[in-house]
């Protein structure tokens, strides 16, 4: 009440608009996802996490799958959760993973552990332009599409099922072919920002 009167409004205003506000049971009532913040922070984290999840598994950018079992919708995601509302096991088809949009990771890897991974799709001829982490080894590894990666200067040509390790330390570029590529990106879990321009 006191910082709204003190940025101008009165007594009036401010209790007309708190009344107007609807209840936390009507906010329960028509909320798709619930995430209670009664515990820590980590705890908090993983509720996020397994939310999120969630929501990515049920949103209509998923494509719908052609082999669905008893009439029950393709799931791209089956998440698991532990006795404290955090992940303990995620399970998810890529197949599924819409890439027809734009540019960049349509999904990624919960965190709260000790793996980062994201998959990343690049429409024709799109690309990543050259860059150097210092801190951890990345697998790449190919679902779709083709195309071209540069680790430290060497080219190597990608498609489904190739895998390719870049060490750290190494600069490297990604491009798509012609028909795009979808790839898989996987890590130990940085302990902060390392990722930079090689400097080339």
């Amino acid at each position: 009440m006191e910082r709204a009167v003190a940025r101008g409004m009165t007594e009036t205003d401010v209790r007309n608009r708190m009344a107007a506000q609807a209840t936390d049971e009507e906010r329960r009532a028509i909320a798709d996802v619930i995430v209670e913040n009664d515990g820590d922070l980590e705890t908090l984290r993983r509720r996020v996490d397994a939310a999120w999840m969630h929501l990515m598994s049920t949103s209509p950018t998923m494509r719908s799958s052609q082999a669905e079992s008893a009439g029950d919708p393709a799931c791209w995601l089956e998440i698991e959760e532990g006795d404290d509302g955090g992940l303990r096991a995620v399970r998810f088809d890529l197949g599924l993973a819409d890439l027809t949009g734009r540019s960049g990771a349509v999904w990624s890897l919960p965190h709260g552990g000790d793996l980062d991974a994201n998959l990343v799709h690049l429409v024709p001829d799109d690309g990543i332009g050259e860059h150097r982490n210092d801190e951890v080894d990345v697998l790449v590894v190919v679902r779709g599409g083709t195309g071209e990666i540069v680790v430290d200067g060497r080219p190597s040509a990608l498609s489904d099922g190739v895998v390719v390790l870049v060490p750290k330390g190494a600069a490297r570029s990604i491009r798509a072919g012609g028909d795009g590529l979808a790839y898989l990106s996987i890590h130990r879990r940085r302990s902060g920002p390392t990722i930079r321009p090689s400097g080339r």
